[in-house]
């Protein structure tokens, strides 16, 4: 699911509606981020993360539904 567009804005509004119905329901979710938005890549384009900017980019999700998905996000440091 592609949540944002060339501008680097991101799109939430279908992912919340998955995580919101899925938490009520009771079933836990595992987000894996294996695309991010541009401005969280080293070249400026939508794909991999840069390290410089994957903690952000993993951190703010997390928040984002810190109540609602199965794993717990912690700092990290890449080496």
């Amino acid at each position: 699911m592609d949540l944002h567009d060339r501008s680097g804005a991101i799109y939430w509004g279908e992912l919340d509606n998955i995580v919101e119905d899925c938490h009520r329901e009771g079933v836990k979710v595992l987000l894996s981020m294996f695309a991010v938005p541009s401005w969280a890549t080293p070249n400026g384009r939508n794909g991999l993360p840069s390290r410089e900017h994957f903690g952000t980019f993993a951190y703010f999700t997390w928040a984002r539904w810190r109540n609602a998905i199965a794993a717990k996000c912690r700092r990290m440091r890449l080496e």
